[in-house]
């Protein structure tokens, strides 16, 4: 009995498979004229005594996938919501996937953020209540001291609209001057309703009361793609919000952070904390978020090229089905980032 195979290929569902290959003798064909980037599904067809049954289709990227672990600099701390630890359907610990061991936790159940699927990007997220939630590393803080460089990427949604100014956390870095109670880094992702925008701000010193801030728009009940990092060196500050990069010239802001600021406050996420002692961190909280997350990244000491910037933002696009986020000439609109 002769059998032999066809192989069938598209790129999207709405199109036709196509047969790239029929009568063949053999399971192996090397397939020709890709587009690296690109994903293509694929199908065999098994045809015996001319009846064919054709198989499942399998989605097949050409190349070798980029991930955040390829950056030149790998991030210092990676949470993705997808590798949680939890009670029931409370977050005990978020683990962080960088190597670092910088696990996020909650010990108080009370506090604890909740997992929840998200059908829109076909994965967990970790919910914050906006009311007392938040996951935090003491140890964590040591990413954010005594270093001229720092960035985030975050991968959120904020659930609602606020009625009245506020500023809410995504992620603060250790305090300040005990005396002032600033967030001493001075870069946080927040919201800020009023001039609807999510931000990070920048405190020229450890005792300075104002800041200075980049925005950009808030979009309520809708993912975003957030990028932020502080150039202490270079004295800039820059966003880029779904592949929109704004650069701002921050001049006189610290050009390093402080090595002999407090320790007893650990970096958090979801909340923020102004605690002088380790036993005032519950109860000095505030800045509550109302968002989900599904990815958090956070590095320091350098910052990823334009190129690196723009692969980590199409590897999340495309993880999470995104990329509608991204404008039309990102570079990875269509193609997904690869090696």
């Amino acid at each position: 009995m002769t059998v032999t195979y066809n192989i069938y290929q598209r790129e999207t569902l709405d199109q036709t498979p196509v047969a790239i290959a029929t009568g063949l003798n053999s399971k192996n064909h090397a397939v020709s004229d890709l587009t690296k980037g690109k994903k293509y599904l694929f199908s065999v067809g098994v045809v015996r005594n001319g009846l064919e049954k054709i198989s499942n289709e399998k989605l097949i990227l050409a190349g070798i996938a980029w991930t955040p672990s390829n950056l030149t600099n790998t991030p210092k701390i990676w949470l993705d919501s997808d590798n949680v630890l939890t009670s029931g359907s409370q977050i005990t610990q978020a683990t962080d996937l960088s190597g670092n061991n910088y696990h996020f936790t909650q010990s108080t159940a009370q506090y604890r953020p909740t997992v929840e699927f998200d059908s829109s990007i076909n994965h967990n997220t970790i919910k914050f209540d906006g009311l007392d939630d938040d996951l935090r590393n003491l140890q964590a803080q040591a990413v954010a001291r005594n270093v001229s460089k720092f960035w985030t990427l975050v991968i959120y949604k904020k659930r609602s609209t606020d009625s009245i100014a506020q500023t809410k956390t995504i992620l603060q870095t250790n305090r300040g001057d005990a005396a002032t109670g600033n967030a001493r880094l001075g870069i946080y992702a927040g919201f800020n309703t009023v001039a609807n925008a999510s931000s990070i701000y920048v405190r020229p010193s450890d005792s300075a009361s104002n800041s200075t801030s980049i925005t950009g728009s808030v979009k309520s009940q809708e993912w975003t793609i957030l990028f932020t990092e502080w150039d202490g060196a270079a004295q800039k500050i820059n966003l880029s919000q779904d592949g929109i990069f704004t650069s701002y010239n921050a001049t006189g802001i610290a050009s390093t952070t402080s090595n002999t600021q407090p320790t007893v406050a650990p970096l958090m996420i979801g909340a923020g904390t102004f605690a002088i002692s380790s036993s005032e961190v519950n109860t000095n909280r505030s800045a509550f978020s109302d968002i989900s997350i599904a990815c958090i990244l956070v590095g320091s000491g350098s910052l990823p090229t334009i190129e690196e910037r723009q692969k980590l933002e199409g590897w999340a696009a495309h993880k999470y089905g995104l990329v509608d986020n991204l404008p039309l000439d990102h570079p990875f609109k269509i193609l997904t980032p690869t090696l």
